[in-house]
């Protein structure tokens, strides 16, 4: 297989991860895994080649004048376009890997998970938590309030949970908990 056939493949099963996480769906991490593994491989292995590795630097390199940029801007060749693409679907593909472990390691998530596990109505509403998605959103900082959503997956039911949380000086405490009714995103 062709390495932009690895790029696509991975790029794809990427998105479809990304795609089941945002469902509820168990495990599609492990997919997400394997599309970014796929997809790394593709680009490592491309730059092994001597004339890719020229190309990539030729077209990615900082242009002299303002209109050599707004003319390389413009310049839709497909060896381009898909140097571009692949270094798009790429990089987020790491930023969002990079994201979901900043957020699940931090103190804020950890107080978050630990209020949810304890929680009698998530627990009788899921039938026992078997897990949480790979993706947290929200947003959260070292001191202050943070807000995520975290994905509870139960036996019988899957839900977002809204979860505020306090911290200040790396002690973090669950305020709220809110069940998310609507996941239709």
């Amino acid at each position: 297989m062709s390495n932009q056939k690895y790029i696509v493949l991975g790029s794809t099963l990427f998105i479809i991860s990304i795609i089941l996480d945002l469902n509820l769906v168990p495990y599609s991490y492990v997919i997400n895994f394997i599309g970014t593994g796929f997809a790394l491989y593709g680009v490592i292995n491309w730059l092994r080649v001597k004339e890719n590795r020229i190309r990539f630097k030729e077209i990615t390199k900082p242009k002299a004048n303002f209109l050599e940029m707004i003319q390389s801007t413009f310049d839709f060749r497909w060896e381009k376009i898909s140097i571009y693409w692949t270094i798009c679907a790429v990089g987020a593909m790491l930023i969002v890997h990079l994201g979901s472990l900043m957020m699940s390691s931090s103190g804020a998530y950890e107080s978050a998970v630990v209020e949810i596990k304890n929680d009698s109505i998530i627990k009788n509403r899921t039938g026992g938590i078997v897990g949480f998605t790979y993706m947290v959103t929200g947003n959260f900082t070292t001191h202050g309030y943070s807000k995520l959503n975290i994905g509870v997956l139960g036996k019988s039911n899957s839900f977002f949970v809204d979860a505020e949380v306090f911290g200040e000086n790396g002690d973090y405490e669950t305020d709220k908990l809110t069940i998310v009714e609507d996941n239709n995103r």
